[in-house]
């Protein structure tokens, strides 16, 4: 829609959405408050690589380059009236850190991410912490894998776990040392005086010592609601996200006028993470979000006979993309550093697929001159579209 409304109003559709980017600040009609935001750096950055103006409507036949933007939330206050997570962290004598939460692994890299929150504000390393997977039998509530919200939700309850078991053991080590805990760095598996590091104790002796000699076990708690509302039921206003994830890409396809089959050529995607905490898995999330968003745009199409039965019921007649339809990505990752974030970060599970769609689309307009507005852009749509075209002239 964005590049149908550029093309009647005679404009380049990237020239369009950044005279309409939402920026830090902005409030949106349904009362949706955006704290950090890159969404006019990430389409700037994808047409710069891509090439997107030098290209546009020059390629040569039946090819294409198409960009898509898009907007969405890092958690989401819909469900109940709170947007909670919950953790434990528990510090052992060997120097290793049980951490103890509930959110759901869904193959997204969650548990790897909550990890590093707790390394870093513990100074331990990624190797020492121990995920006790989700048992509600044992775990804090956390409410699932759902709107991008577990490194924002779930990563805070970790980081709040961990500062309060980091602030139990450095009061013990402060009396040990004969300072205030506010004088203690805990750095590298260390804790010293600031400016003295000759005067240290490792964090597995400081473990042992505050259990064995103070008789204390350290066990921190964290919970997390961000400071979010329910939308009103009446006119669906109200800031259901503690932070926004923006997005744009550029696709480049080729289509077969002959069997109506698209090519896509390559993807240029750019994603505002807020800060990445691992920029391997960044960059994986938004090549894995590719190859979904092509299942949705070209691929994945229910069937039914006329008794409603359906009639491609398995993956050889439902199709989904493969490692042979992997176009070549070039993944970039805008750095916004959203203040209510664990450590700057922000969600981006769900977000780098949205735009592929709407970028794919309009590359099949650009390489065919035919808008198709009907998902899946099947072969067959596609040669009715062309015959169309053909009469029409």
């Amino acid at each position: 829609m964005m590049d149908m409304a550029a093309d009647q109003l005679g404009m380049d559709p990237s020239d369009l959405r950044l005279k309409n980017a939402v920026y830090p600040g902005y409030a949106t009609p349904n009362d949706w408050r955006i704290t950090s935001c890159g969404l006019k750096e990430c389409i700037d950055e994808v047409v710069k690589k891509s090439g997107y103006k030098e290209k546009r409507g020059k390629m040569k036949a039946y090819h294409g380059v198409g960009l898509g933007c898009t907007g969405y939330v890092a958690g989401a206050r819909i469900y109940f009236d709170h947007d909670s997570s919950g953790a434990f962290v528990k510090l052992t004598d060997d120097g290793t850190v049980s951490l103890i939460i509930g959110n759901a692994e869904l193959g997204q890299g969650s548990d790897t991410i909550i990890s590093q929150i707790v390394a870093e504000e513990l100074g331990v390393g990624l190797e020492d912490i121990y995920f006790r997977p989700g048992d509600t039998e044992t775990t804090p509530m956390d409410l699932g894998a759902y709107g991008s919200r577990t490194t924002i939700s779930a990563g805070n309850a970790a980081k709040k776990a961990a500062k309060d078991a980091k602030q139990q053991l450095l009061e013990i080590i402060a009396d040990k040392f004969e300072c205030s805990p506010e004088d203690l760095e805990m750095k590298n598996k260390l804790i010293y005086v600031k400016g003295t590091p000759s005067v240290s104790i490792s964090f597995a002796e400081a473990v042992t010592y505050a259990q064995y000699e103070k008789s204390q076990a350290i066990l921190g708690r964290g919970y997390y609601d961000p400071p979010t509302s329910m939308p009103d039921v009446h006119t669906a206003t109200g800031n259901i996200a503690a932070a926004y994830s923006f997005g744009a890409a550029v696709a480049e396809v080729e289509v077969d006028p002959e069997t109506g089959v698209v090519k896509v050529l390559k993807m240029t995607q750019s994603q505002d993470v807020g800060y990445p905490l691992n920029p391997n898995h960044c960059e994986g999330q938004i090549e894995g979000s590719v190859l979904g968003a092509m299942g949705q745009i070209l691929y994945e199409d229910y069937r039914y006979n006329k008794d409603g039965l359906m009639v491609n019921p398995s993956l050889l007649e439902y199709r989904i993309p493969t490692a042979k339809e992997v176009p070549e990505i070039d993944p970039i990752i805008i750095i916004t550093n959203d203040p209510e974030g664990p450590f700057g970060a922000k969600g981006m599970s769900e977000c780098p697929e949205i735009p592929v769609i709407g970028s794919i689309a309009n590359a099949i307009c650009d390489a065919l001159g035919v808008r198709m507005t009907k998902m899946p852009i099947t072969p067959a749509s596609i040669l009715k579209a062309l015959e169309e075209k053909k009469k029409k002239k």
